[in-house]
Formats: C-alpha cells, sequence, structure tokens
C-alpha cells in the first residue's frame, strides 16, 4: 500500500540531481507502475508541455524522475498504480520553482490542508439548501479535509459564522452535521440566507476555508389560523345572534387568516378555500375580501 494517496514535492529550477520519490511502505516489496495517460506537465505560462514518458522511471520502490527535464518544466503531475490492485494508486505532483522565495512560499501554500469536491477553492462559496426542521444529526455535505502531502485526513475543524451553533463537523464521518433544529418562521431576514465557513487546521500549515452559503427553505408545515376582532382567537364554538328576517348581504362577523408560513418579503402567500357546513349552511356565504 502508498504510503500516500496524494505526493507534493517542490524543487529548485536549477535541480541537478534526480528526484528520487520512495511512495512505499517502509520495507514493503510491491512492484508498480507509471499511467501513462495520466502524464500532465506545464511550463511557465501555464502552458501545456507535451514530455516524452521515459523522463519517468521506475526502479524497484522507487520513482526517479530526470532533472534535466524538469528544468524545463514548471510542474508536472503523474499518478503511479500498484501491480497487484489496480484500485490502489497514488497521484504525484512535481513544482519547479526558479526563485527561493517564491519558493518556500510555494512549499507553505502546497501543504495547506485541502477539501475534496465539490469545494474548488477558498473564493469558490459552495451553495447548500436546508429545509426547515431537519432532523438533527443529518449531514449537510460530506467534506473531509485532507494533507495535500500525506492525503491523511485532517481532523483538526472549526466552524464560524452567525449561525455556527445549529452545526457541528463530525469528524468521524468528515461531514457538517446538523446539532440544532431551526424553525423558519423564527428566524429574521439575515438569518435565512447565511455564511458559514469550515477552517481546516494543519499546525505546519496555514488553515484552510471552505466557504458555504446556506439558504434555509420555508417548508408548509403550520397550519393556518382564523383570527377575529382583534386578532384574537376566537371561542370556539362561536355564537352570533341574527335577527329574523335579516337582508341578504348582511354581515355577520368579519375574519382574516393568519398563515405562519407566509414570506411578506418575498410577496409569497398561500391561497386558501373556504367552505361552510351545517344543517343550514346553505343560507349563508363566505364573502373573500382582497
Amino acid at each position: 500500500m502508498f504510503n500516500a494517496k496524494v505526493f507534493s514535492i517542490t524543487v529548485p529550477k536549477e535541480v541537478e540531481k534526480n528526484v528520487v520519490i520512495e511512495p512505499l511502505q517502509k520495507n514493503e516489496k510491491r512492484e508498480m507502475n507509471l499511467i501513462s495517460d495520466s502524464i500532465y506537465a506545464w511550463g511557465d505560462s501555464m502552458e501545456i508541455v507535451h514530455i516524452p514518458s521515459d523522463i519517468i522511471k521506475i526502479e524497484s520502490d522507487s520513482v526517479i524522475i530526470n532533472a534535466l527535464a524538469l528544468q524545463n518544466l514548471r510542474g508536472l503531475q503523474f499518478q503511479i498504480v500498484a501491480m497487484d490492485n489496480p484500485n490502489d494508486r497514488a497521484l504525484i505532483t512535481v513544482y519547479v520553482s526558479s526563485d527561493a522565495t517564491k519558493y518556500a512560499e510555494q512549499k507553505m501554500e502546497q501543504s495547506k490542508p485541502q477539501f475534496v469536491l465539490p469545494w474548488i477553492s477558498e473564493d469558490q462559496a459552495i451553495q447548500i439548501n436546508l429545509p426547515e426542521e431537519t432532523p438533527l444529526e443529518h449531514t449537510l455535505i460530506h467534506l473531509p479535509a485532507f494533507n495535500p502531502e500525506t492525503g491523511e485526513i485532517i481532523n483538526n475543524i472549526t466552524l464560524k459564522g452567525a449561525m455556527a451553533e445549529y452545526f457541528t463537523y463530525d469528524t468521524s464521518k468528515s461531514s457538517l452535521v446538523v446539532a440544532k433544529l431551526i424553525d423558519y418562521e423564527v428566524l429574521d431576514l439575515s438569518q435565512k440566507i447565511f455564511d458559514l465557513e469550515i477552517i481546516a487546521d494543519n499546525p505546519s500549515s496555514p488553515p484552510t476555508s471552505a466557504n458555504l452559503i446556506v439558504t434555509v427553505q420555508n417548508l408548509d408545515d403550520n397550519s393556518p389560523k382564523i383570527l377575529f376582532f382583534n386578532n384574537e382567537n376566537a371561542e370556539k364554538p362561536l355564537k352570533l345572534k341574527l335577527s329574523e328576517n335579516s337582508p341578504p348581504g348582511k354581515i355577520l362577523i368579519e375574519f382574516k387568516i393568519f398563515d405562519a408560513d407566509a414570506e411578506p418579503e418575498k410577496k409569497k402567500y398561500d391561497k386558501f378555500n373556504f367552505k361552510l357546513s351545517g344543517e343550514i349552511a346553505g343560507n349563508f356565504q363566505i364573502q373573500q375580501v382582497c
């Protein structure tokens, strides 16, 4: 088994000795092979550079890269595979730097934690829709963070944001999960769409953030209420007095419907249907006023 799934190294542009990488675990004897179709190289302007596959050689338990060929590149990437298991692969990336300061900066940048897809970079936010009342411990997103130099999973994760208390990062699943129930109706406008930051920290390098934009979705989960008079709930049963021979069109009572799921800021309201029931219901009607 390879030491890691991802290997990343940086060498100076004036490299004179062939680069040697030992991807196998100590004292392990396994045959491995280069996946020729995976070779990708680029130059100073990030243009693709076509190179022969023989600049990469596999000898015994080592991968050897020709130093002279690297001097004409800015970077090289390829995969290797175990001969006894085609699913056991490792990705190797070699960066070539011509400046000592940039080399150190590049080395530091390369060691920063990375997240898996759908994360792309710290500058690109991940959009997530979250229905209100989502159950506790429900997985919002599976987003492992890893050390790009070793491929090891990073468990030093913190959350940041005004709504961070509603979530937790479950390191056993490498996932963001719900920690508190969210009721759409009690949120203010700024809480219905909010930013959430997942921060992965590796002691030997700067932290990396995954920025999420979470939209809480309103569910039609509240029964409408009939309100009379001064927004008070009606007594049940409601007793009304009606004089005999009252003319058609006489108003007996006025009421309105209160819908907790309405979203006035979006001008979103449900439409309700009304029906009268009872022995003489046919003698009355409900008149809707917009």
